[in-house]
């Protein structure tokens, strides 16, 4: 790296010197006229260099460097050194004004005569070729002889040259597409050196790339040398770097994932815990409506979905409900999980996410509902008949749903149409009766009553059976078992057990 501090000698290959017969600087064949006695002047006719070593090209960034020494009385057999000083000048070969100049000699103008392409003054220069020149006008001498020229190339930048740069979240997936001007580039480096710090790219290069948006994309940074810089010089380096970079998966948060219900869903009362309907459902990202609102593209997740239910500790009664929505983290690849945000359902492990009252279960009309009453035993109490455990009460819905009403729920009414349909709290006799179950005074869950229905009380009612499984061996032939395979089959007869 050249700061303009320090000189690059050329190479021996990419040099010349007075003395090559290829393509030498001066032609000393030319510098035939001897110094005049009269005026003792070095004139163009009778100086030369000596030893010359100057660069034919550098690359931009080096420095050009010359050497060897100034002669004067060339051709008259007595060739001394110059003596005196003269002005050394550099300018753009093809033209007349010197852009650097310096008073040297011969003890002196080796080192003095250095000029640092990379420095800010003469970097505008390269892409040209610039020449040397010496001259004098005093006493002592007058001439201007060509020294040497020598061509600035620009510098390719390609293999081996890096950026150090930042993209927008560090480019962790954010739900919106990474571009070019996402990307703050701070240097372009080269083994471990910074070559043009970041205010320098811009100016010599133009920065694109190729887009990318989700986790595990190849974001791609190019740096391409401009033909002309901005002024319109040209510019000293040349070529194209490109850089990969996979956009990185996002922390797995909660807070970036929206979980809805079908809005107003209301579900009646079935004296059982309700399970949300996963058509009902929706899962989306958060959708930025701002810039650096933190929120995503509100891309729709939905088929992410593996698993819903109802919160583990939800019950049956009216009122709004929570629900858990399990995904699957295989199909969120923009996403990364700890092992901690999983939870194993169905052997598979998933990450869970919550919505709040995602649905109402709203009070069961009882008006609505069918009403049918088994016969029962004679003797039997109204409050047994009536605690769902018993059986002999069954409630279903306008489409025949079976509901799962509970005994805090209803109060059973039983009347004996014998008697003036007399409310009864215990079936005292064979025969015909009817009932209707009606919501309980300060329950919630239900409202209205059943219409009335018959059913009878009776004697003998098989109310349960024990039986005996039969196994026998196979014997190739049909097995025909009798009673007596059977053993004995109990039955259970209202109140009393009969073999």
């Amino acid at each position: 790296i050249c700061d303009g501090t320090d000189a690059a000698v050329a190479t021996e290959a990419d040099t010349f010197t007075a003395d090559e017969t290829e393509a030498p600087v001066v032609d000393d064949t030319d510098s035939v006229a001897a110094q005049t006695d009269a005026d003792d002047i070095s004139t163009n006719e009778n100086v030369s260099i000596k030893n010359l070593v100057i660069p034919k090209s550098v690359t931009y960034g080096e420095t050009i460097q010359a050497s060897g020494t100034l002669v004067t009385n060339v051709g008259t057999g007595t060739e001394v050194n110059y003596g005196h000083d003269w002005t050394a000048a550099w300018r753009v070969a093809g033209e007349s004004e010197n852009f650097w100049t310096e008073t040297v000699n011969n003890s002196t103008w080796s080192n003095l005569i250095q000029l640092p392409t990379a420095s800010d003054t003469y970097k505008k220069y390269a892409g040209k070729t610039l020449e040397l020149h010496f001259y004098a006008d005093d006493e002592y001498g007058k001439f201007d002889i060509t020294v040497g020229q020598v061509e600035v190339k620009a510098k390719d930048i390609n293999k081996g040259y890096y950026f150090d740069f930042a993209l927008r979240n560090n480019g962790i997936y954010d739900g919106k597409e990474f571009t070019a001007a996402d990307l703050t580039v701070n240097s372009i480096n080269k083994d471990g050196d910074v070559v043009l710090p970041g205010t320098d790219v811009t100016e010599y290069f133009k920065i694109t790339a190729k887009n990318a948006k989700d986790a595990g994309d190849e974001f791609i940074i190019y740096a391409t040398a401009k033909d002309k810089l901005d002024d319109g010089s040209a510019n000293p380096y040349s070529g194209t770097i490109s850089q990969t970079f996979v956009i990185k998966q996002r922390p797995f948060n909660v807070d970036d994932f929206v979980v809805k219900y079908a809005e107003n869903t209301k579900y009646e009362y079935t004296g059982e815990v309700i399970q949300p309907e996963l058509s009902k459902i929706t899962v989306t990202e958060t959708k930025s409506t701002a810039d650096n609102d933190g929120k995503l593209s509100g891309a729709d997740v939905t088929s992410a979905i593996a698993s819903i239910r109802a919160f583990t500790n939800a019950d049956a009664n009216v009122g709004k409900k929570s629900i858990d929505v399990f995904v699957d983290p295989e199909k969120l690849p923009n996403f990364s999980f700890e092992a901690r945000q999983l939870e194993t359902i169905d052997g598979v492990k998933l990450a869970k996410l919550s919505l709040a009252d995602a649905y109402s279960v709203v009070e069961r009309d009882l008006t609505k509902c069918k009403l049918t009453i088994k016969d029962a035993p004679v003797l039997s109490t109204v409050a047994n008949l009536a605690n769902p455990a018993s059986g002999y009460v069954t409630v279903t819905d306008e489409n025949g749903n079976v509901l799962k009403l509970q005994n805090g729920d209803y109060d059973l009414i039983v009347t004996d149409p014998t008697d003036n349909y007399k409310t009864v709290t215990t079936l005292s006799k064979v025969g015909d009766f009817k009932g209707y179950i009606v919501a309980k005074n300060g329950n919630t869950n239900v409202k209205g009553e059943t219409a009335a229905v018959d059913f009878k009380a009776v004697e003998n009612v098989i109310v349960a059976t024990t039986t005996q499984n039969v196994t026998t061996e196979y014997t190739g032939s049909e097995i025909k078992p009798d009673a007596k395979d059977f053993g004995t089959l109990k039955l259970t007869v209202s109140a009393n057990t009969t073999n």
